[in-house]
C-alpha cells in the first residue's frame, strides 16, 4: 500500500482536478508551440486525459519492472525517481489546463503553490516521526500513547499529501478562490485528522480494556 499511495493519489488528483476544470475549459485546448506560437491543439476532453494516462502507463511500467526485475535497493531508487517524475507531470497536466481555462496566473495564484509546496513538503516526514514537542498530529491522546501517535501521524501526514496536491491543483484551475481554497482544506484536513485520531485512541483504549 505505502509503495502505491503516491502514484495513486497523484493520477486521482489529476483527474479530479481534470474533471473540475472542464466544464469552463475551451473546446480546444493548445499543447506545443513553435516560436511562441500554438500549433498543435486537442479537444478538451483528451486535454485533461493525456497526462493521466501517461501516469498511468509509466506507473504499471514501473509495477511490472519492479515485480520482475532488480534487487530492493533498485526498487527503492526506481520509486523515488517514478515519484518524482509523476509530480513534474502533475504540473505539465496542471500548466495544460491552465491553458485551457486563460487563467490569469496573479498573486493568489503562487500563494496557493507555495502552501501546496510546503503541505506536501510537511506530509511525507510527518508519517513517520516520533512523539515530540514540535512537529506532529499532537494532541492529548497521541502524546499519551506512541501506538496513537504513529497511527494518528500516518493517516494525518497520507491526508496532508493529498490536500497539498489539491491546493497546487486548484491554484491553477481558480486561482481567485487560492485563499479559501487553503483555509477551507487545511481547517477541514486538521479537523478529520483530529476526530481520526481520537477514534483510533478510544479504539486502542477499548481493545486494551
Amino acid at each position: 500500500m505505502k509503495k502505491i499511495f503516491v502514484p495513486v493519489t497523484v493520477i486521482l488528483v489529476a483527474i479530479l482536478i481534470g474533471v473540475m476544470a472542464y466544464p469552463s475549459m475551451h473546446q480546444e485546448v493548445p499543447i506545443h508551440w513553435s516560436s511562441g506560437e500554438a500549433d498543435l491543439f486537442v479537444s478538451k476532453g483528451l486535454a485533461i486525459l493525456i497526462l493521466p494516462i501517461l501516469m498511468l502507463v509509466s506507473s504499471l511500467s514501473i509495477w511490472l519492472t519492479n515485480k520482475y526485475q532488480g534487487g530492493k535497493d533498485n526498487k527503492k531508487t526506481i520509486n523515488k525517481t517514478h515519484n518524482l517524475s509523476l509530480v513534474i507531470l502533475f504540473f505539465v497536466h496542471l500548466m495544460i489546463l491552465s491553458f485551457g481555462l486563460d487563467v490569469n496566473l496573479d498573486n493568489n495564484f503562487y500563494v496557493g503553490i507555495i502552501v501546496g509546496i510546503i503541505t506536501v513538503a510537511v506530509a511525507n516526514p510527518m508519517q513517520k516521526t516520533k512523539p515530540n514537542a514540535v512537529y506532529g498530529l499532537r494532541t492529548p491522546w497521541t502524546l499519551k500513547d506512541e501506538k496513537v501517535w504513529r497511527k494518528s501521524n500516518r493517516f494525518s501526514g497520507k491526508l496532508l499529501f493529498i490536500v497539498g496536491l489539491l491546493i497546487i491543483g486548484l491554484s491553477f484551475v481558480y486561482p481567485e478562490f487560492t485563499t479559501s481554497v487553503i483555509l477551507i482544506l487545511l481547517v477541514g484536513a486538521l479537523v478529520i485528522s483530529v476526530i481520526v485520531s481520537f477514534g483510533i485512541y478510544k479504539k486502542l483504549s477499548n481493545s486494551k480494556a
